[in-house]
């Protein structure tokens, strides 16, 4: 990876920072509560007025809660298509990766991220 950015320091993986985009803590959708939550007039007042408790318990009501799944159908689409940039990204690395072995490989094994690997074409 660092190869194919041009970077030429030492990659660090920062396993203590926190978890980003976690499901149970996204929002559903709400046109009505969005337009009352970015109207900055409000933003003040609300702060000021209404406890972080009590916004955080209204905040639930539109937290999704549960990860949302995929169909099985979706679910082979989605691993079909990272399979293939896997494999590619396997090869330039010098080791087999997939959706099912991507965890596993990434966690278990040191890989050379700095290699002299041949850098990829730029198509993107």
């Amino acid at each position: 990876m660092c190869a194919y950015l041009g970077y030429d320091g030492s990659p660090v993986w920062k396993s203590d920072e926190a978890q980003q985009n976690v499901s149970l803590d996204r929002m559903r959708e709400s046109p009505l509560r969005d337009a009352v939550v970015g109207f900055a007039p409000l933003r003040a007042i609300r702060r000021t007025l209404i406890p972080q408790s009590v916004r955080d318990r209204i905040k639930g009501f539109w937290q999704m809660g549960e990860k949302p799944e995929l169909s099985p159908e979706r679910l082979a689409e989605v691993t079909h298509a990272f399979d293939a940039d896997l494999a590619e990204l396997g090869a330039w690395l010098g080791t087999d990766l997939s959706t099912r072995t991507f965890k596993q490989t990434a966690s278990g094994s040191r890989l050379n991220w700095t290699s002299a690997a041949p850098r990829p074409p730029n198509d993107l």
